[in-house]
């Protein structure tokens, strides 16, 4: 439900998702992803999963040239605990410029409550209880990583 209804904002700033991709625990060879990214043509990664795994993501990402100033990297609250998981200065150097959300608690503000009404007048049928902090943030977030990569993307796209 979140991803369509980031989708339909993406969709309405002119912003394309290109592919969504899932990989299993326990995965360390990360090469088909990675090449589908590249295909893609897409520059602005967004990484959900955890540090461990983007360790291995981001060195893999690096030997394909996907770990430049033209990329964009972004991951969840997670990413807080990225920096403690590397041991190798080299990998301390994969995580300049990585950019990531985080949640936060209390949603007393105007934007919230009209976020919150109009996303629950379009799922009517679901759980209010979906609403909580973790369900939204990323929706919020990613919303405003929506409208601060557009303007990227049209500077980028005119030269």
């Amino acid at each position: 439900m979140l991803l369509a209804a980031f989708s339909t904002s993406a969709d309405q700033l002119s912003v394309s998702l290109y592919l969504l991709q899932q990989y299993l625990p326990g995965t360390t060879d990360f090469t088909v992803y990675l090449d589908t990214i590249l295909a893609s043509g897409s520059k602005i990664i967004l990484f959900f999963g955890f540090p461990s795994n983007a360790k291995l993501i981001m060195r893999q990402a690096k030997a394909k040239g996907m770990v430049r100033p033209d990329y964009i990297w972004v991951g969840t609250h997670t990413m807080y605990n990225y920096l403690d998981n590397l041991a190798t200065e080299s990998d301390r150097r994969l995580a300049n410029g990585m950019m990531f959300s985080t949640l936060r608690e209390d949603h007393p503000t105007s934007q919230y409550q009209t976020l919150r009404s109009q996303y629950l007048a379009q799922y009517p049928s679901q759980p209010k209880s979906l609403m909580s902090g973790f369900a939204l943030t990323y929706y919020d977030c990613l919303l405003a990583l929506t409208n601060g990569i557009r303007p990227f993307l049209l500077t980028a796209h005119n030269h």
